[in-house]
């Protein structure tokens, strides 16, 4: 039987009578600090056994959904190479030493990375991949980007060590795409050394070739020569002649090398110039004492700006300008660089120069030994001419086999150390994780509904938030009816005649106005079962029904009158006690509404209305009176106009707290004092509301009754030690007050 119901066939437990009790009022209802039902284990298992359905419902969707979003994507297989990058002898350290070295290091690599990168490198492994695997990029508009971006390219962390990493949905096809990448990066790798080291040889052949012919010439020349004049000069005269010629043609093969060596020393600074190339990756240009100072500040600045972007945005104003002196710093390397290169071309013109002078000092000498020995002079340069492009074109070859060999250690300085092999199991999609984290994702959606469902719901359903967020005292709060918790039903109907014993002054206040803001909420049943209970307490209880509209007070006491309020109201005379109805129990009395006038709020606005009210007060206890909604319409706020308390009624999970909070508003704008307000209805069985009703109460005051007490659980010693934690953590103290009193 639910609350709803007159509480009639209910009786005491034996040795227990219905009086009131005397003494301190009963504690209220309230769950304590109002943040302590969040932190209480039980209210959130309350809350999880509530929307059991809806966490379960959308966990396993959202597990579902990740399951076959998983199952229908393509597998794809990921293959990676692994290839060396030697520097040419520079130790690789394991972690980086802020030297001019490590800085030299970093920028090789860094370059040697964007090579990896290029387009030229892309386009070579379109070339070296299968027929087979070729032919699927053949019809796309770019097939060479088309396969590099099925190719990454990383650096192992402070190693010389680069990894090529291809995804396909094909595992043999992904192990062919990251071997094509290594392969063709050491190929143009080796192309890159090798077209630089053939221009050179190149050169140096077409000086040789050139050197080789007047070589040639010249031996025919001389020994053309020989044959012809077959003549004998002086030895004294022709070896000073040829001694000083020897000495000059010597000087010019020295030169003639040494600007050979200076022209392919500016082949890469011309390199450079065109910005094909690095400043730094070229030794002559490391090894200047400029350069070396200017590396070592950018070092300084690199690790300046390092600790700035830790702290700060790349718009931070000293970010900019270190990272602009960073960018001088490149610029001022660059022109050093140029100035080298200045510098040589100098040289080369100043060789030249020398050349020239030393050849016209030759043919000096040479005019003169042909005057001053008569011709003989002529076949002694003949001869040293020869001797000299022998030794000149000896050191030219021995150069071009010095180029021959340093092509063959740049070539073997890239190596494949771990080629890629096709995959045994895809790498995505992961089944597991991705239904793990769906999973999560749903569990945590739920928890985000079941929290913006308790935060957007304005229904009253915590008991605490009347106090805390009210401000109005929460005088009684009635549980469901059944029938193992009978008494618990009692004794609720008992604190709450307690409470209204204490609110009205010790019943100098006894007319008590029973509302609720709407309808459906319980306050016709709470005035019965009210006026029963303080009947059975020995007191003379007067039950006025002033719900003209809708009256339902005589249906709970099974009463069918033919006469009520609105014909005491509209008779000549007033007679009230003719028109009163003795109920069942003893010492309770109700006067029905009767029919429903034209006019109802006429009825209560005259004065028979006020001098019956007078006259009830007087001959009963209590004066308990029944109205209509107080929000719906005005006859709530004409009769709470002659009533001397307000008790409010609400119903937990129907009654809207806006609703209620308008409610006191219209008492407080009436001037009329609240009593409190009692919740209806409250299912202290529900998983969310355990915590407040069996935990607080029924465990402690049920076995008052004839019950058995209540053990705590391991969840009770849980909650409450949570609470004590979270006091503590607040600054507050045992036995401090938890809300107003009645």
């Amino acid at each position: 039987m639910p609350s709803d119901q007159p509480l009639e066939s209910a009786t005491a437990p034996q040795g227990q009578g219905y009086g009131p009790t005397y003494g301190a009022p009963p504690p209220s209802y309230g769950g304590g600090e109002g943040g302590d039902q969040w932190l209480d284990p039980r209210r959130l298992i309350g809350l999880a056994i509530t929307y059991r359905w809806l966490i379960v419902g959308l966990t396993l969707a959202a597990a579902l959904l990740g399951f076959l979003h998983a199952s229908l994507q393509t597998p794809l297989y990921m293959a990676q190479a692994t290839i060396l990058v030697d520097r040419g002898g520079a130790p690789i350290r394991e972690l980086p030493n802020p030297s001019e070295d490590w800085l030299q290091d970093q920028v090789y690599y860094a370059s040697q990375l964007g090579v990896m990168k290029s387009r030229a490198v892309a386009e070579l492994a379109l070339q070296l991949l299968p027929p087979s695997l070729a032919a699927s990029f053949n019809g796309l508009p770019d097939p060479a980007g088309a396969l590099d971006r099925t190719v990454s390219v990383s650096q192992q962390r402070n190693s010389a060590l680069f990894t090529f990493t291809a995804v396909s949905p094909d595992r043999e096809a992904a192990a062919a795409f990251a071997n094509a990448f290594a392969k063709a990066y050491r190929e143009e790798t080796v192309r890159e050394n090798i077209q630089f080291i053939s221009e050179t040889n190149k050169l140096l052949a077409e000086q040789a070739k050139k050197l080789q012919g007047q070589y040639t010439e010249m031996q025919k020349q001389y020994g053309a020569y020989l044959s012809q004049t077959g003549s004998y000069y002086p030895k004294n005269q022709s070896s000073i002649v040829d001694s000083r010629i020897q000495s000059l043609e010597l000087r010019k093969s020295e030169l003639l090398i040494q600007k050979q060596a200076l022209d392919a020393q500016m082949m890469p600074l011309i390199e450079v110039q065109k910005g094909d190339l690095d400043p730094l990756a070229v030794a002559a240009v490391r090894q200047d004492d400029i350069i070396r100072g200017l590396v070592k500040q950018y070092q300084e600045g690199q690790k300046d700006l390092a600790k700035m972007a830790s702290q700060f945005t790349p718009e931070y104003p000293p970010y900019q300008k270190e990272a602009a002196e960073l960018q001088s710093i490149k610029g001022r390397i660059r022109a050093q660089a140029m100035t080298l290169l200045h510098a040589q071309q100098g040289q080369s013109e100043a060789l030249t120069a020398e050349l020239a002078s030393l050849d016209k000092e030759v043919a000096d000498l040479k005019g003169q030994a042909i005057h001053l020995a008569e011709g003989s002079s002529q076949s002694l340069a003949m001869g040293s001419g020869v001797d000299a492009l022998q030794k000149y074109l000896t050191l030219l070859n021995e150069k071009i086999q010095e180029l021959d060999v340093a092509g063959k250690v740049l070539a073997s300085r890239v190596s494949i150390v771990n080629p890629a092999i096709a995959p045994g199991a895809p790498f995505s999609p992961r089944k597991a994780r991705t239904t793990l984290f769906a999973f999560l994702f749903g569990l945590m959606l739920s928890a985000g509904i079941i929290g913006a469902i308790q935060v957007l719901d304005k229904r009253i359903k915590d008991p605490d938030a009347i106090e805390r967020k009210l401000g109005v005292p929460l005088v009684g709060l009635i549980p469901f009816y059944s029938k193992e918790d009978q008494w618990l039903v009692v004794e609720a109907f008992q604190s709450l005649r307690t409470s209204i014993h204490y609110a009205s002054d010790h019943r100098r206040k006894n007319i008590l106005l029973i509302g609720s803001p709407s309808s459906g909420e319980g306050k016709s049943s709470v005035t019965a079962n009210l006026g029963i209970i303080a009947a059975k307490a020995g007191e003379r209880v007067l039950l006025l029904d002033c719900d003209l509209r809708k009256s339902t007070l005589h249906q709970f006491f099974k009463l069918a009158p033919n006469r009520g309020l609105s014909d005491l109201l509209a008779a000549p005379e007033m007679n009230a006690k003719e028109f009163i109805l003795e109920t069942s129990s003893r010492g309770l009395f109700l006067l029905p509404a009767g029919p429903t006038p034209l006019n109802p709020p006429a009825l209560f606005s005259m004065t028979r209305f006020h001098d019956l009210l007078e006259w009830a007060r007087k001959e009963y206890d209590w004066v308990f009176v029944d109205t209509p909604p107080l929000l719906a319409i005005t006859d709530g706020s004409l009769i709470a106009e002659h009533v001397d308390l307000v008790l409010l009624v609400a119903a937990a999970k129907v009654t809207q707290e806006p609703l209620l909070e308008k409610a006191l508003e219209m008492m407080q704008r009436l001037n009329k004092e609240v009593a409190g307000v009692v919740l209806n209805r409250f299912d202290w069985r529900a998983p969310d509301y355990y915590h407040y009703y069996f935990g607080k109460y029924h465990a402690k005051h049920y076995h008052y009754y004839g019950g058995k007490p209540v053990p705590p659980t391991v969840l009770d010693k849980a909650a409450a030690t949570a609470r004590k934690v979270t006091r503590r953590a607040m600054g507050q103290r045992k036995g401090a007050p938890r809300g107003p009193v009645v």
